[in-house]
């Protein structure tokens, strides 16, 4: 019994600790896919925009509607590597190396800034310590520099402010690619799609050599699998455990009290195992693994522990010695 305890004690935390290892595969993805995306999400969408006004007057009515936690950003299909960004919200999800991040500030001044992709770098016009990104004939002062290792496209990327107070901005929206992310596609998409005059909007899938991998781990699909399959393997796990002493429970010849007290027993003896080995199996997890999603998983593992706990208890109380048996029987 010793040797069968002891292994499912191993099986139980290395459950904990591949559930752990699995999100971490799903967090990595989907950083990944924000990453390649230039900091939009995976629910981004481009809306194929037939109005003639141009990024100023467009921003303008954006920002009259008072919305919040979004972002938008307009590239021309000429220059894909620039992208012309506009956000309402606390911070954004660019993979900064060096510098700053944008900040509110920037996305109400009457002059533009820039973040550029970590290759981008050396073409960058620098008289002293200040750094300028040339574009149409303006120098634009960079403020930080983003990137990741591998080949993405974030790398080569430049993103340049553009805000209801710039005078500039004079390009058609029609002639863009404008994509939206955060409430303009969750709260506001019909909104956003009238004041474009778009009538389709599809997913933003920027053309990366590992993009349908990172989304197929990086999905909200994937991540419920990882848990629904934690949850049924420990359900697994738990009956196997009970197993190991249901036999005594049900050959008992114990008076109801103390039968009583053995269940209690065996109960308190399943629980010092399955959370021991849990704790052992997260803090190995969490050890070795990068969680984007911890409080989220954090609250899941402790979740089924308990859900654990109490099927064990119901498996346990519920189960009829033969004492008690034959009194039925009788």
């Amino acid at each position: 019994m010793f040797k069968r305890k002891l292994l499912i004690d191993i099986m139980t935390a290395l459950i904990f600790f591949l559930t752990i290892w699995l999100v971490g595969q799903h967090d990595r993805n989907t950083y990944q896919i924000q990453l390649d995306h230039g900091g939009l999400s995976q629910e981004a969408l481009v809306f194929k925009a037939k109005s003639s006004a141009d990024i100023q007057t467009t921003l303008k009515k954006l920002q009259a509607k008072n919305w919040d936690n979004y972002q938008v950003q307009f590239i021309d299909p000429a220059h894909k590597k620039v992208s012309y960004i506009y956000a309402q919200h606390s911070k954004n999800s660019l993979s900064i190396i060096n510098g700053r991040n944008f900040t509110a500030s920037d996305f109400d001044s009457a002059l533009p800034f820039a973040i550029v992709g970590q290759d981008y770098a050396d073409q960058l016009y620098k008289p002293q310590s200040q750094a300028y990104l040339v574009n149409y004939d303006r120098y634009i002062p960079v403020i930080g520099q983003v990137g990741t290792s591998g080949n993405s496209p974030l790398n080569k990327h430049r993103f340049i402010t553009v805000s209801p107070k710039q005078s500039v901005n004079k390009m058609a929206l029609k002639n863009l690619q404008v994509i939206a992310d955060g409430s303009l596609v969750k709260q506001h998409k019909q909104a956003f799609s009238q004041l474009v005059r778009s009538k389709s909007a599809k997913t933003y899938v920027p053309q990366t050599q590992n993009e349908v991998y990172h989304r197929r781990w990086g999905s909200n699909v994937m991540l419920w699998l990882i848990y629904g399959l934690t949850f049924v393997v420990l359900t697994v796990i738990t009956w196997i455990f009970y197993m190991t002493f249901r036999r005594f429970l049900q050959e008992n010849h114990l008076d109801l009290n103390l039968s009583l007290k053995m269940k209690l027993g065996f109960l308190r003896q399943f629980v010092t195992h399955f959370v021991v080995s849990a704790l052992i199996g997260y803090l190995l997890g969490i050890w070795q693994t990068y969680l984007i999603s911890y409080d989220l998983t954090t609250y899941y593992l402790l979740g089924v522990t308990i859900y654990s706990i109490i099927l064990m208890a119901i498996f346990i109380l519920k189960t009829k010695s033969k004492k008690n048996l034959d009194k039925t029987g009788a």
